[in-house]
């Protein structure tokens, strides 16, 4: 009896497996016990892989291989590394004859105002490491380091005349209007300059952050919003009327404060010298016109605003100026001289616009569309 059993339940297990092979061979699965990709019995013309219990399987391509997207075309290293690398301006400087852009890696590009392509300035495409531009009317430009020293360049006599600045220092900043009247702005917020016979008082100015003037005028902001005048050969004092001040901009003999409000201030009073200039009656419109300035961040020689939307306001009305600054938008600096505005783009592009001499308007933006 054990025997026959034993023979019963050999038959049942030899059955059961032949049974199971059988259905693996027909179902077409490529996840059958035969594990074949279109290979074997389990070929892609099977009995219907549906009617195998498991979902359909994807379609395959005439290898037997399973499709996938192509994918999308990337870059060549090379082209990588180009694109990461191009650097852009971010801002501007400009004098009577020099057009300086400073860019995001730290190195600088010009032109000559009046022939574009050559600006005369021998070695300032090999700077590097340039956080500031300082462009000298027709004598040269200096650039702050992001160490703080200072370099420059420009005609021999330039040079000789400002050697004293290698000795500079910790500078954040530089104005004036030539080699004998430079004022820098140090970053603990004391002053050096090149001043002949300066009042002693200059030097103890304390917690400046920003510095503008030209000739024998000048103006230092403190960081408690405050600003100071002061003539070159006489003790600073603080501006009446001005408070909550965060930047002061202006050209030679006219210097505008911007307050946190984003309006802008001129000096009144016949203390200031720098006033007399401003409130002179050829003037009085425009200084009118300026009070009614809003949202302003920035503010170039003493006509152009940048707003804090990136576009621009200025008080000129020659050389269809007006019309050519409400077409910019995306500004994110500016820059003027008495006949020329600057700007940059948040995308590094210059634009320009000569008030007088408009034929060279065209050649010069060809020429700085190559920064």
């Amino acid at each position: 009896m054990k025997k026959i059993t034993k023979i019963a339940l050999a038959v049942l297990l030899a059955v059961s497996m032949l049974l199971t092979v059988a259905a693996c061979s027909g179902s077409g699965s490529s996840g059958g016990i035969l594990g074949s990709s279109g290979n074997g019995s389990g070929n892609s013309s099977g009995s219907g892989s549906s009617g195998s219990g498991q979902s359909p399987a994807p379609k395959s391509s005439s290898t037997g291989s399973t499709s996938t997207p192509a994918p999308k075309p990337t870059p060549s290293p090379e082209l990588e590394t180009v694109l990461e690398s191009k650097a852009k301006v971010i801002a501007v400087f400009t004098s009577e004859s020099y057009l300086v852009g400073l860019r995001d890696d730290g190195t600088v590009v010009a032109t000559s105002i009046s022939a574009q392509g050559d600006s005369s300035l021998p070695g300032i495409n090999e700077w590097t490491d340039i956080v500031g531009v300082h462009a000298v009317v027709s004598q040269g430009v200096f650039g702050i380091k992001k160490d703080g020293t200072v370099v420059r360049t420009g005609n021999p006599r330039f040079i000789e005349n400002t050697a004293e600045l290698d000795n500079w220092t910790d500078i954040v900043a530089i104005t004036g209007g030539s080699s004998s009247n430079l004022l820098g702005l140090k970053s603990d917020g004391t002053l050096v300059t090149t001043f002949n016979n300066p009042d002693p008082g200059i030097y103890e100015l304390r917690n400046i952050v920003a510095i503008s003037g030209a000739g024998s005028e000048y103006f230092t902001l403190k960081d408690d919003g405050t600003v100071y005048f002061f003539h070159i050969q006489q003790p600073p004092e603080v501006v009446d009327g001005w408070a909550n001040i965060i930047a002061i901009s202006g050209s030679g003999n006219t210097v505008f404060g911007i307050r946190a409000d984003g309006t802008v201030v001129l000096p009144t009073g016949n203390e200031y010298s720098v006033a007399r200039h401003a409130v002179s009656a050829s003037r009085q419109e425009v200084l009118e016109e300026v009070k009614e300035w809003r949202d302003i961040i920035a503010v170039a020689s003493t006509h152009t605003g940048l707003r804090s939307d990136g576009t621009v306001v200025t008080t000129l009305v020659d050389g269809g100026i007006q019309e050519e600054l409400e077409t910019w938008i995306d500004v994110v600096a500016i820059s003027a001289a008495h006949h020329l505005v600057v700007g940059v783009q948040s995308d590094g592009t210059v634009l320009v616009h000569f008030l007088a001499f408009r034929e060279r308007t065209q050649p010069l933006r060809d020429y700085v569309s190559n920064w």
